[in-house]
């Protein structure tokens, strides 16, 4: 088992509020299809697997695992972005270092978080609480943050494993915090659920390696890896709900070539310097209307010999979904 925390307080709980919104209150009864404890759940299978970030000496955990939140949620739009977490914990830290992680939910839903290429985070083993609690920059990435904003937060009931995978599942994902013995205080982002060297266990992203780790839970009681592990307490249980961020989808330039051999019918499509065959007119027609029309039977060009080596490559049924996907809402030329 990897006790590689920090000392003090990174996670300071969340004081109860009356005001929260609370998740079952929003999002209600289980869903039909949402995978039992056997089966299990895992976001990163479904979405794409997280970056793993060490927080080096600071403790700054809270705004590792809200903004693995964020990251999740873009990836549920198919959108990879790396967010900064020195936007967050520059914002809301505590004069004795760490955090509460609602004041991380405020920040995302008052004022969104930018990507970390306009306010860096020197992740990794060598980061300083200094270096995380700078400001140095920011105001020029105010405006950037305003493009990754949520539209609310909710607080989970984690004593309930049944309610926590369930948030898990619809959500794509849970910040929750825990506190072990020796005054540890960790903040995280649970990103699975299933079973787990025997028992019930919630998956989650780490700030510290090993970064993939779980929890397992048995009798009303939580373990760290194995019910033989550390025992902690849950807190601060959160789930985001984001604003429409299907417009920060990136539009990609796509260059495409469309041959045929001529005196035959079948058209080779090189895009993206990919080939395939467009076997029958009835292919061509779906693909004409996936995109628009931007490509169409007029920017068919007869050569004599193909400009690239399509060494036998068909597009069948299977595969034009594929190839259609590389074209819609994205600008062709």
């Amino acid at each position: 088992m990897n006790n590689n925390l920090p000392v003090k307080l990174g996670f300071h709980p969340d004081e109860t509020d009356i005001n929260d919104y609370q998740y079952d209150e929003v999002f209600g009864a289980t869903p039909k299809d949402m995978p039992d404890w056997k089966k299990g759940y895992s976001s990163e299978f479904k979405y794409g697997s997280l970056r793993d970030d060490h927080q080096g000496k600071s403790l700054g955990c809270v705004s590792f695992g809200s903004s693995s939140d964020m990251e999740m949620t873009a990836q549920t739009f198919d959108i990879k972005v790396h967010f900064s977490q020195r936007f967050i914990y520059s914002q809301i830290f505590l004069p004795s270092g760490g955090a509460s992680p609602r004041n991380a939910y405020k920040i995302l839903k008052a004022q969104g978080i930018p990507e970390d290429r306009f306010f860096p985070t020197p992740v990794g083993k060598q980061l300083t609480e200094q270096q995380i609690r700078s400001q140095a920059g920011i105001e020029g990435a105010r405006h950037q943050a305003l493009r990754w904003k949520i539209k609310g937060y909710y607080s989970i009931n984690l004593n309930n494993p049944d309610k926590f995978a369930q948030a898990i599942f619809t959500n794509h994902g849970v910040g929750f915090g825990y506190i072990a013995s020796g005054n540890i205080g960790h903040f995280i982002f649970a990103t699975g659920y299933g079973i787990h060297n025997g028992y019930q266990g919630i998956q989650y992203q780490d700030s510290y390696d090993p970064f993939d780790k779980w929890m397992v839970h048995r009798n009303g009681r939580w373990y760290r890896e194995n019910i033989t592990g550390q025992q902690v307490k849950l807190y601060s249980g959160w789930v985001s709900e984001p604003e429409d961020w299907s417009k920060n989808v990136a539009k990609k330039n796509i260059k495409f070539k469309l041959e045929r051999i001529k005196g035959r019918n079948p058209i080779l499509l090189i895009a993206d310097n990919e080939p395939f065959w467009i076997k029958t007119g009835k292919d061509m027609e779906c693909l004409i209307k996936a995109t628009d029309g931007l490509i169409s039977w007029d920017k068919v060009v007869e050569v004599d010999v193909f400009s690239f080596p399509y060494e036998g490559r068909i597009i069948g049924l299977p595969q034009f979904t594929d190839v259609v996907k590389n074209f819609i809402n994205k600008d062709i030329k």
